[in-house]
């Protein structure tokens, strides 16, 4: 994998991080009229824009979303003090991502395919920058530390 090949996919995990704020916009402000156009199309459908994870106690705890701009799927779950912690989503490209934040929102782990082929996992540290990634293009691996590229 070239650097600009594993940077895309490391941006696409990264994206996980941009992804996790809208999921909290989503949660807090919600996608709109979303409980009003929701309609059972038959007895093993359900369709809604939005749908709201509570737990047993009425807490906030995912929710299950397009966004109202860009329309892409998102699902984000959340801890106790509501802060989106996994997030699952497809990016602006195409491509499906899947992010790990810590307690304070910021994107630590990231896991990504892109639609040129390539995939990468990528650790971020705590300001949310990829210091090691682990990518996959054109069937050959690469080693990322610390923005350098490790050979053989």
């Amino acid at each position: 994998m070239n650097r600009k090949g594993l940077m895309l996919a490391a941006g696409a995990c990264m994206l996980t991080g941009i992804v996790s704020s809208l999921a909290t916009v989503l949660v807090v402000h919600g996608t709109g009229d979303a409980a009003a156009s929701s309609a059972r199309i038959d007895d093993e459908t359900v369709k809604a824009k939005q749908f709201v994870l509570v737990d047993w106690n009425g807490k906030l705890k995912g929710v299950w979303a397009c966004g109202k701009k860009d329309n892409l799927p998102c699902i984000a779950f959340l801890d106790d003090k509501e802060n989106v912690r996994v997030t699952l989503a497809v990016t602006g490209d195409g491509s499906p991502a899947l992010g790990f934040n810590d307690a304070n929102g910021k994107a630590r782990i990231g896991l990504a395919a892109t639609k040129e082929g390539s995939a990468a996992f990528t650790l971020m540290n705590s300001k949310g920058e990829v210091v090691a990634a682990l990518g996959v293009e054109n069937d050959e691996g690469v080693l990322l530390l610390n923005g350098k590229r490790k050979k053989e």
